[in-house]
């Protein structure tokens, strides 16, 4: 049986900074091992719709990413459905390095999954600056009740506004197993 084809129960619980976080519990007759996903830089998890061979699964999405999988850790070690003995955290990408920084001062996951994670997420420091001085500015125009401003994630040519170069190969790939991609990014997430 795969988590697609199991019972789903909602799930939620508040971080220590008082964020509330929701996910998917899928339950089994038995206590079984959890998986804490945290997407890439632009990443929604539940539009992915794979199948996962996991018991309980939930998402990481926030600025305080590190901090909230602890949070979800604590959370899954007192859920009776989890085996408190196998909890893994599962990143993609920038989720892949907030998993490993996470894993790193968390000895309660069982395993860390990193997948694809960005070795330098700086970018390029001539683009990085004036990234900053966009993102200052779009805070001051929120703060005032404007929209939030967005770039495209990823240009034709495959650069990303900070100057990280991927293949220009990557969006179509993602259309082939049909991920949804929305190809924009707050300039907040480069603060």
């Amino acid at each position: 049986m795969t988590a697609s084809t199991l019972p789903r129960l909602d799930a939620e619980f508040t971080t220590l900074d008082g964020l509330t976080l929701r996910g998917w519990l899928f339950p089994t007759s038995k206590r079984g091992p959890a998986m804490i996903m945290s997407p890439g830089f632009t990443g929604a998890i539940p539009s992915w719709k794979t199948p996962l061979n996991v018991y309980a699964c939930a998402q990481i999405n926030a600025r305080q990413r590190a901090e909230h999988l602890h949070d979800a850790v604590t959370w899954f070690k007192e859920n009776p459905l989890v085996d408190e003995t196998k909890i893994a955290p599962w990143g993609l990408c920038l989720g892949g390095n907030v998993t490993l920084a996470a894993a790193a001062f968390d000895n309660r996951v069982a395993a860390a999954i990193s997948v694809a994670p960005l070795i330098d997420p700086t970018g390029n420091p001539e683009r990085r600056q004036p990234i900053l001085e966009l993102a200052m500015h779009d805070r001051a125009s929120r703060l005032a009740g404007e929209e939030p401003m967005y770039l495209p994630y990823v240009k034709e040519d495959g650069s990303i506004p900070n100057g990280l170069q991927l293949p220009a190969e990557m969006m179509p790939a993602l259309d082939r197993p049909g991920i949804p991609v929305e190809n924009r990014i707050s300039v907040q997430n480069y603060t």
